[in-house]
């Protein structure tokens, strides 16, 4: 298989993730709003869990009846929705990573390597926001139990590890458009 052949191949791949991506970031904020609603909701009439939809009755997710009297049940739900909104800025930057190299002629430059370095970053913060998965380590601050999930750590250091291999093959791809 040749050089152009290879590319193509992987612009098509690069292609059909941008578009898996951008179907995921869409599913996300359409969750987050939904979330938001409920939350404005909940606060509006504390103690009520269900609401008539027409016929149907919908119960409101993750929510327990007066949780806006339980302090900590309202700061995991404030954590959990920083949670998402950090994933949809991950989503957000391997869109663009996709998108672009679905474009270009080569992978390896550096705005592909600064995004990936954020994606490390946002993935290392996701570590203290996402929910336990009995991976982690419980950490009490002021009260409220937090999480420290061990996953999106290791994600995050092979994130930055990626970011730093694709810096290298940047200063590959350098030296060689300079020999040609």
């Amino acid at each position: 298989m040749n050089i152009q052949t290879k590319q193509k191949r992987i612009q098509k791949i690069a292609k059909v993730l941008a578009v898996l991506l951008k179907i995921g970031r869409i599913a996300l904020i359409a969750a987050l709003s939904l979330e938001l609603v409920a939350v404005i909701w909940m606060a509006a009439s504390p103690g009520a869990a269900l609401f008539k939809l027409g016929r149907v009755t919908v119960v409101a997710p993750f929510f327990i009846p007066g949780w806006t009297s339980n302090p900590q049940e309202a700061m995991n739900i404030v954590i959990a929705m920083v949670g998402q909104v950090v994933v949809l800025a991950i989503l957000r930057h391997g869109y663009r990573i996709f998108k672009d190299v679905s474009r270009e002629d080569s992978p390896f430059q550096l705005k592909h390597v600064k995004r990936l370095k954020v994606v490390a970053i946002l993935m290392l913060f996701t570590g203290f926001t996402v929910p336990d998965t009995g991976s982690g380590i419980n950490v009490f601050l002021g009260g409220y139990n937090m999480a420290l999930s061990l996953f999106p750590i290791v994600f995050a250091v092979m994130f930055y590890c990626l970011a730093l291999v694709f810096e290298y093959g940047c200063t590959l791809q350098q030296q060689s458009d300079e020999t040609l």
